[in-house]
């Protein structure tokens, strides 16, 4: 059902609601980052499963809008070099899954804390780019209006 909904939302994205796209990223970016943080915490504390697999559900159900209305938004000013960007954008998951899949599984498999602080981490340098680059850019944009 939620992936339903997150579908539903992705067809914003062909009518240009720049705004609400934007602030629904800006939203998205700090709840997934409140939910890495429940999840780094229930990891470290070794909490039941349940307290584990509730955050982890979140965390991916919301990635059906995240990444559909950013790579939108970022091909968006792309225009005239659409390709290279778009092989770009493909690239990239798979270029930091390689990287972060040996960090993953540093510690062992009886442990999940190397998980949680990967995708912490990840999260965090989501929210850092989130608000260095693509934040700072619209609101230069604005600004020149």
């Amino acid at each position: 059902m939620l992936n339903g909904i997150f579908f539903f939302f992705q067809r914003f994205n062909s009518y240009r609601i720049e705004g609400f796209l934007k602030s629904l990223i800006e939203n998205l970016c700090f709840y997934r980052k409140a939910r890495t943080t429940v999840l780094l915490i229930a990891l470290i504390l070794k909490a039941p499963l349940l307290a584990v697999v509730i955050p982890i559900f979140f965390l991916v159900s919301s990635l059906g809008v995240i990444a559909t209305t950013s790579f939108s938004l970022a091909m968006e000013t792309q225009g005239h070099i659409a390709g290279s960007a778009s092989a770009l954008l493909g690239l990239l998951p798979f270029v930091l899954g390689s990287l972060a899949a040996p960090l993953v599984g540093i510690a062992g498999e009886h442990t999940a804390v190397p998980m949680g602080v990967v995708i912490f981490s990840a999260s965090f340098l989501a929210l850092v780019s989130y608000y260095g680059l693509v934040r700072k850019t619209s609101l230069a944009v604005q600004a020149s209006r």
